[in-house]
């Protein structure tokens, strides 16, 4: 009597070393990786230029979206311009090599700006690629490049194509919990009728990850 209670004493604490286990299991929102099979995902950050929140739904092994709503307050290192975004984040899946994550990105969103102007445009948000490497099963490293190009429709036409450099990190707090600081920088290409013109575009966010 007393082995079999022993026994499934062992049994017992086997068992719960392997749940929690796969309950700490590493997870990253902001690089390569997708989002945890059978988990969603929520992500707010602040920062510049302005302040966002996407939720994150795996679709496929391979695939996982994010509606993303924003408010801004900047762009380029120019005059201020105020507005929201309403859009999502497409993250496909390429490589998936244990520590070492990479993954071809969109994030097509739509923009009303309505300070200095009204003005309404549409960012196709692509190409991009992000990529994440995993350090010590808790720190990830991000990077990676963006070429978010969109356009303005009114008041008048013209065309932006960013190319931005994707740097930053990510760290499991919790199991379920996430702290981020990334960035994307890089030169803007604006062009308008009558001629173009080359600004720079800063996007410094902080924030967290969760796993719902």
């Amino acid at each position: 009597m007393k082995k079999s209670s022993g026994f499934t004493v062992l049994v017992l604490v086997g068992a719960l070393f392997v749940a929690g286990s796969s309950r700490a299991e590493s997870f990253s929102l902001t690089g390569g990786q997708l989002v945890p099979e059978g988990r969603n995902g929520l992500r707010v950050g602040v920062g510049f230029p302005g302040i966002y929140g996407a939720y994150h739904i795996r679709l496929s092994d391979k695939f996982e979206l994010a509606p993303r709503f924003s408010f801004f307050y900047g762009s380029d290192t120019n005059a201020p311009v105020v507005g929201n975004g309403l859009g999502v984040e497409l993250k496909f899946n390429l490589v998936n090599n244990g520590a070492f994550n990479l993954a071809l990105f969109f994030e097509p969103e739509f923009v009303l700006a309505y300070h200095p102007n009204v003005a309404v445009g549409m960012r196709i948000g692509g190409p991009g690629v992000l990529l994440s490497y995993t350090m010590q099963e808790k720190f990830h490293l991000i990077g990676g490049m963006k070429i978010p190009f969109g356009f303005v429709f009114h008041p008048s036409f013209a065309a932006s194509i960013p190319i931005l450099f994707v740097f930053g990190f990510e760290f499991n707090v919790t199991p379920t919990l996430n702290l981020f600081l990334n960035a994307a920088m890089g030169p803007d290409i604006v062009a308008v009728k009558g001629g173009s013109s080359a600004q720079f575009q800063p996007n410094i966010y902080m924030g967290i990850a969760m796993l719902l």
